[in-house]
């Protein structure tokens, strides 16, 4: 009878064996232990090894030809020690404690092999377990083994990735990605013992990422053959295979060719799944890279506003003009992140016959529009209230019918306010304040003695809407001492504090502060202030001087972006 006849695909393997020189002898002396295990392992379709007799030898069947490979068919009737010596001192005392009568189980255990030509790191999760004869007595081994190689190559590369892409959110630079990679991408030698990231000479990275391995050469800059950089390039060299991949940087402005070229471990194969990892990785700092490109676009952006915003800002809002015996001071603060200059405006000037003109109003927006329309409505107030000379009123209505006959399609809230010279009214010194107020929060009185008073006489209607509508001016006499506060609504007013609120808490903080020198006021305002930065600010502050001296000279400070400082112009 044939002891191989149900061997299926290895039965001519097992008849090639000249059993008589293997050490579990001749089929003829076989126990019934050995065939009854035999006939179990051949019928089964999952790899099973029986390692017999004290000479541990292999007999398997045909599902675990595939685990070792180039091994079979030298390994049938081997001496398992012989076949497995690159994995031995890992196996041997699993199948030491089984030939004592103990199960054994490992999970993703590391097993190297050589099977394939080369030494391979492989992963198996097997059991040994004692064969025992109907006397009780261990004849040999049982492994029950699935190789599990590329579930732990998966998720180790799997983990990798999400680690680095983590690691590379969020990069402020292309240095910073290089660096990130670096840290995150040395922590795998398994799969990139060696690997080299050289980003486009434009980025300012290049050879950020540069790790050898310990001993081992440097990597070369470039393949030895001509590569057009397209697509992944396999190139053999001496000791390995290195693996060239382009790494793009779509956002840059000049050269956008990079690449990262990673010497294979000769322990894993380089199949399809191993260089689509590698393509994975080259593909993440692309992205990375990318977000950084858009992100310095963005800066340039910023950069280029600002800029643009302090043209506007030194053509535009020019140092208030201060007559003798009057002093004057300013703060601008803008809203956006963007542009350092918004819809609110200021002015103060000097009319042809001595008369000091302030003005300050608010364009509905606070963008570079609003900055274009705020230019053009307060060198147009500006331009007629200096040819006319007319009343506060007036100037406002030629305003507004300017405004519409121009085509300037927006809104805006305005106070023109006009300061006459000193005069003597019923024995009393002052100058007469003149204004007319189009729908913005009204002037505050800071008088010598430290009382607060607020000038809410008639709001007449906001400009943009009524060229006709009717305005009226308003007069109060300012005596040595005091001091006239105007301002746009964003140091009054936002979405948790209506204006009347914020008007009151404002005449609180003017409260008894006539000792303050203008300019220390205006900072005292603006920092006091529940100011939100969705809105500009802009503070105007004038105080009458006894006789013609000057308090200080005139000063006109804005900030250049909303921090909530002032900063001299």
């Amino acid at each position: 009878m044939d002891p191989f006849a149900h061997a299926g695909a290895l039965a001519d393997a097992y008849r090639a064996v000249d059993w008589s020189r293997s050490p579990v002898g001749h089929p003829s002396t076989w126990s019934p232990t050995l065939l009854q295990a035999l006939e179990t392992a051949w019928s089964s379709r999952f790899p099973i090894t029986l390692i017999w007799g004290p000479e541990l030898v292999l007999l398997y069947n045909d599902a675990y030809v595939a685990l070792i490979g180039d091994k079979h068919p030298a390994a049938l009737g081997e001496r398992t020690r012989t076949v497995f010596p690159e994995a031995w001192d890992g196996i041997a005392p699993l199948l030491e404690q089984a030939t004592r009568g103990e199960a054994t189980w490992s999970a993703d255990a590391l097993i190297p092999l050589v099977r394939h030509g080369h030494l391979e790191d492989c992963y198996f999760t097997f059991s040994y377990s004692p064969v025992r004869s109907a006397a009780g007595v261990i004849e040999g081994v049982v492994d029950i083994s699935v190789e599990t190689t590329r579930q732990v190559v998966d998720a180790r590369r799997l983990a990798l990735l999400s680690e680095l892409g983590i690691a590379l959110s969020g990069s402020a630079s292309a240095t910073q990605v290089a660096q990130r990679a670096a840290e995150v991408l040395a922590g795998d030698p398994a799969d990139l013992p060696a690997l080299a990231l050289r980003l486009p000479r434009s980025t300012p990275a290049a050879e950020a990422v540069d790790e050898a391995g310990a001993g081992a050469p440097a990597l070369p800059a470039a393949p030895s053959a001509p590569w057009d950089g397209d697509r992944p390039l396999l190139e053999p060299v001496d000791g390995g295979v290195l693996a060239w991949l382009p790494v793009r940087v779509t956002g840059a402005r000049s050269e956008r060719g990079g690449h990262l070229v990673v010497r294979l471990p000769p322990a894993l194969a380089a199949d399809p799944d191993h260089l689509a990892f590698l393509a994975l990785v080259a593909r993440a700092v692309e992205r990375a890279l990318d977000a950084v490109a858009v992100l310095e676009a963005e800066r340039r952006a910023v950069a280029d506003e600002r800029r643009l915003s302090e043209v506007l800002q030194h053509s535009l809002l020019t140092p208030p003009a201060q007559p003798a015996g009057v002093a004057v001071a300013v703060r601008y603060e803008p809203a956006g992140e963007q542009a350092s200059i918004g819809g609110d405006w200021y002015d103060a000037f000097v009319l042809p016959d001595g008369d000091l003109v302030v003005a300050i109003g608010d364009v509905a927006g606070h963008d570079r529009d609003a900055a274009a329309l705020m230019g053009q409505a307060r060198n147009l107030l500006r331009g007629i209230a200096y040819a006319t000379q007319a009343a506060a009123s007036r100037v406002l209505s030629l305003l507004d019918e300017a405004l519409e006959g121009l085509g300037l399609d927006t809104t805006a809230t305005a106070v023109v306010a006009r300061l006459g010279p000193p005069v003597d009214h019923d024995g009393v010194q002052g100058r007469s304040l003149r204004w007319s107020n189009a729908g913005h929060p009204p002037p505050l009185l800071l008088g010598a003695d430290g009382r607060v008073r607020l000038l809410d006489h008639r709001s007449d209607l906001l400009l943009g809407l009524d060229p006709a509508a009717a305005r009226a001016d308003h007069e109060v006499l300012l005596a040595p001492g005091d001091t006239l506060v105007m301002c746009t609504d964003g140091l009054v007013e936002h979405r948790r504090q209506p204006l009347d609120v914020g008007l009151g808490r404002l005449a609180d903080l003017l409260h008894g502060q006539q000792d303050l020198d203008v300019e220390t006021l205006c900072d005292r305002l603006v920092a006091g202030s529940e100011r939100h930065t969705e809105d500009d600010v802009v503070v105007l502050v004038v105080r009458v001087l006894a006789g013609q001296g000057s308090e200080s000279a005139a000063v006109r400070r804005v900030t250049s972006r909303p921090t909530g400082s002032s900063a001299s112009a």
